[in-house]
């Protein structure tokens, strides 16, 4: 697994085919400045051979958040993309905007960035038209009940989506709250909608 370093930015800007794991977490001692994010994004604009991903812990501005986006539109074999504790609030919905449609991505990890309802929405809209996610995680952000319920209501409008999703919203399920109620109803619908294909396959 290529933890991150400057002599990497070369092989990542020429695509190189070797390089298809790029991790700059803070949980293995990368810690990043603005500058170096986006360094590494500009360097990644036209990459299309890693396909996992982490910024974990280091900080995601607007324009670091634009050419991610970019990666993301041009990499059409990314399948897991860690984002957690990276401050994007608001430059989260840059980033949802190119992965509604995205063939590949299978993991998306949104935790603790202080998104608040608008995000949601954001996240939401993306439940309603994505068809290979695999794997959300949201946890520890600031969303309303409200979000939670458009997030459920776009699951049931998109059963593709729902029958392969795990959908983790840790730690808000662990407390006695209304989001964890419906948190709990989105990973219900989920199992319920994946049993129900199942057995219709059964009975083919």
């Amino acid at each position: 697994m290529p933890i991150y370093s400057p002599d990497l930015l070369s092989k990542i800007k020429d695509n190189d085919p070797t390089v298809t794991e790029l991790i700059c977490s803070k949980v293995k001692r990368v810690n990043l400045t603005s500058q170096d994010v986006e360094n590494i994004a500009t360097a990644l604009q036209n990459n299309t051979a890693i396909e996992t991903i982490s910024f974990l812990g280091n900080s995601i501005n607007a324009n670091a958040a634009q050419l991610l986006a970019q990666f993301f539109k041009v990499n059409t074999r990314l399948k897991n993309i860690h984002l957690g504790t990276c401050d994007l609030r608001s430059n989260v919905s840059i980033l949802l905007q190119e992965l509604e449609s995205h063939p590949s991505v299978v993991l998306l990890d949104l935790n603790t960035n202080s998104l608040d309802d608008a995000a949601g929405f954001h996240i939401a809209s993306l439940l309603e038209k994505n068809t290979v996610l695999e794997e959300l995680e949201v946890g520890s952000n600031n969303f309303t009940i409200q979000v939670y319920q458009t997030m459920k209501n776009a699951l049931e409008k998109n059963h593709e989506l729902a029958a392969k999703l795990n959908f983790c919203s840790i730690p808000e399920q662990y407390f006695d709250t209304p989001e964890k109620k419906v948190i709990q109803e989105i990973q219900d619908l989920c199992e319920t909608i994946k049993s129900s294909i199942a057995r219709k396959m059964l009975s083919h």
